[in-house]
């Protein structure tokens, strides 16, 4: 049976289950909304990490195995170079094509409230501008972090790849014992959360 929970056919089939159910009994959905959420984050809160520990363990090994100090740093300055230029790319897609701005400029997105009863809705008016950009300066400054924990408990994978960039970077010109410790060290954090992963998995049909 458990292994039947790993197969693409439970997927699809819960996937399915979960729409019907979704259709016909709206109310037992929403029950299970937030052990479903709850699901998520522990995902979440494994996945963060072993992107982290994974970058950093292959950064180290990239930079261990340079004996040309020069061409370490052209390794690691063309990375850095080609992860700016994707996100830029990124922004100037989403600048030209407009994406999310039709839901954006819609006098009903304009109105936000909830239907709780004890709850306040929020108004603003339509002449209140809103932000939708941020300028490149901007954007480049988000990607640094003061706090790797809270990049991870946020999922802000552009903080949690240059953090893991860094650390590995300077992991690499460790001394022999020194490098071969924090090796095993990385290499036995990512191989738990491996683990982990492998097990929450498994229920996610379920």
């Amino acid at each position: 049976m458990i292994n039947f929970f790993k197969t693409p056919k439970a997927i699809v089939l819960a996937f399915v289950l979960s729409a019907l159910l979704a259709w016909y009994l709206p109310t037992v959905a929403l029950v299970l909304e937030k052990p479903g959420e709850m699901y998520l984050s522990l995902l979440q809160m494994c996945v963060m990490p072993l992107l982290m520990l994974s970058l950093i363990n292959a950064i180290s090994k990239v930079v261990s195995t340079k004996t040309n100090d020069n061409s370490t740093k052209r390794f690691l300055i063309k990375y850095t170079l080609i992860t700016l230029a994707l996100v830029f790319v990124s922004v100037m897609l989403a600048e030209i094509f407009r994406t999310g701005y039709p839901i954006a400029d819609n006098p009903d997105f304009l109105r936000l409230g909830s239907s709780g009863e004890n709850s306040q809705p929020i108004f603003v008016t339509i002449d209140d501008p809103l932000e939708k950009t941020q300028s490149i300066i901007d954007l480049f400054r988000s990607i640094f972090t003061s706090n790797i924990f809270l990049s991870l408990q946020e999922a802000l994978v552009l903080q949690i790849i240059l953090f893991s960039v860094l650390v590995g970077a300077a992991a690499g010109f460790l001394d022999g014992e020194k490098k071969k410790h924090f090796a095993n060290f990385i290499g036995a954090g990512e191989q738990i959360f491996k683990k982990l992963i492998s097990w929450i998995t498994t229920f996610l049909p379920i």
